[in-house]
């Protein structure tokens, strides 16, 4: 287990505040169809309200898996498309997501369901929206080990297709897959206790209904089945890396001037950077040469003084164009005559008859 605190500077920082919101909006999207698809198949009861429809099942799974496909579709790329707070909480115990984070992905996905289901009630026309309750002769044990078992499934399965950094290509199918899950234990459970997975949702109808009985259920059992799923995915597929990279604080180049001295200074220290930094565009600049250029980017690192960006960027376009009217000469302008104590003057062009030992140079470039 590896927690992660954070700060408020993260907290308060643009992309969580943006991945907040996807988590709201994706929480809506999966409550919304999954609530009125509930609130349907209640007024679809037979006249004595005992039983429900064979299909009734199958359709609260296939709404389910739907909506939860939709949702974690749209904010996957933006928040990691968690759409439940157990899966934050998993998240959070495996160092993945700050806690700072984490309470604003929580009062999001909160937000969420509760604005849904108050649409939802409204659109109804004033329909009373489902709320999860305990069956008679059930305790409260009972359900909380089914939601574990059920909760399990879901995390680890979050974990093995977006968190585990070696998913790969599971990414793509990783929106479809913790739709299946739900809608498969939404079938394997709805009839017992609700297929209660997400405490966002049990919240929800609580405050719609306004009935808190064992609320408390529907919060521990998710809970506890999202950080056994955690801990195993962690301590078993993953490493002991902390995979939560802190957000920036500072502005770019705020850091920049920070770690690069203004040429201004007068310290010992300002004029060991002025003269590394070029060095280190110079070598950005070369490292994006392809194996073409092997040879080229060569002869550039053995010239004394290096060029800088713009001297080697002439250098090389002014080679290739002589590579079209002369394909005699030698790369980057060199004769086969050329050797090692030659090699400051490599990068200029002939201007005397070819193949001349009287041959003079001239720079072919432009600053």
């Amino acid at each position: 287990m590896r927690i992660v605190i954070g700060n408020l500077k993260e907290a308060a920082h643009p992309d969580t505040l943006k991945a907040a919101f996807a988590e709201l909006v994706s929480m809506f999207i999966f409550v919304f169809p999954s609530e009125g698809c509930a609130i349907a198949l209640a007024n679809m009861m037979t006249s004595d309200g005992a039983a429900t429809p064979g299909g009734g099942f199958i359709a609260a799974a296939i709404s389910h898996a739907f909506s939860l496909f939709v949702a974690v579709s749209v904010s996957a790329n933006i928040s990691g498309g968690h759409v439940n707070p157990a899966v934050t909480f998993g998240a959070f115990l495996g160092g993945h997501i700050s806690l700072f984070k984490t309470i604003l992905y929580w009062i999001a996905q909160l937000l969420g369901s509760v604005t849904a289901l108050f649409l939802l009630k409204i659109a109804t026309g004033g329909l009373d929206t489902s709320s999860y309750a305990l069956r008679g002769g059930e305790t409260p044990w009972n359900a909380i080990i089914f939601m574990i078992v059920m909760t399990f499934q879901l995390v680890y399965t979050v974990y093995a297709t977006t968190i585990d950094p070696k998913s790969g290509d599971m990414e793509c199918i990783a929106p479809i897959s913790i739709g299946f899950v739900v809608g498969a234990n939404t079938l394997g459970g709805g009839g017992l206790y609700g297929a209660a997975m997400n405490p966002a949702m049990a919240f929800g109808q609580a405050v719609d209904s306004w009935k808190w009985n064992s609320q408390w259920i529907y919060w521990f059992g998710p809970f506890v089945g999202a950080a056994i799923a955690a801990l195993v995915y962690e301590a078993i597929f993953i490493s002991s890396r902390n995979a939560h990279v802190q957000l920036p604080t500072k502005d770019l180049w705020e850091e920049f001037e920070t770690l690069v001295p203004a040429p201004g200074y007068e310290c010992e220290k300002s004029k060991e950077y002025v003269l590394h930094f070029p060095k280190l565009k110079l070598f950005q600049f070369l490292m994006g040469f392809n194996e073409t250029y092997t040879q080229a980017r060569s002869q550039i690192l053995l010239m004394t003084p290096l060029p800088n960006v713009n001297q080697a960027y002439a250098m090389v376009i002014s080679d290739e164009s002589h590579k079209s009217v002369a394909s005699q000469a030698g790369i980057l302008g060199m004769s086969p005559a050329v050797n090692d104590k030659n090699l400051e003057i490599a990068m200029y062009a002939r201007n005397g008859p070819g193949g001349s030992n009287n041959q003079k140079f001239k720079k072919n470039f432009n600053l």
